[in-house]
């Protein structure tokens, strides 16, 4: 598939449960992602290196009222996912697009691979992480998931 607006091609690509999330490494200091979910709503994605959903990295990303939105946030417990901001880490996210239509949401972001904060992971080619996987059908972030999973994949 193509990278809307860039001529770029994702070259990794997972499909769950009806969504789908693709990313290529655009140089060693980003890595672009593009989230797709078959429901209007928010999207996220979770990162971890452990199989763990505490201690994830969790972006977060919805069309509101016409106003995109995007949310760097870390799980720190069960049912309890803060923006890194609020707990004194800067975002590692940068919102490209995002659209909600007929066919779902569809979000393209840049996430920094190299970080200095305990709420975010150094991400590297050919290295294993945990995917969370998730999406809702409203845009409110603290709205529960439609659908969550995980797997195992290889930067």
């Amino acid at each position: 598939m193509t990278i809307l607006n860039t001529g770029v091609s994702y070259n990794n690509i997972i499909s769950k449960n009806g969504m789908t999330v693709e990313w290529i490494f655009l140089d060693e200091k980003n890595i672009k992602f593009k989230v797709t979910s078959p429901e209007k709503g928010w999207v996220a994605i979770g990162l971890n290196t452990e199989n763990e959903l505490v201690g994830s990295n969790l972006i977060m990303a919805a069309v509101s009222d016409k106003q995109n939105l995007i949310s760097d946030r870390y799980i720190v417990d069960f049912g309890d996912h803060q923006s890194v901001v609020s707990l004194g880490a800067e975002s590692q996210v940068e919102l490209i697009s995002a659209v909600e239509g007929k066919k779902g949401t569809v979000v393209e972001f840049i996430l920094k691979t190299k970080t200095l904060d305990e709420y975010h992971f150094n991400i590297a080619r050919k290295q294993k992480f945990y995917l969370v996987m998730a999406y809702s059908r409203e845009d409110d972030f603290s709205h529960h998931s439609a659908m969550r999973t995980s797997v195992e994949i290889i930067f």
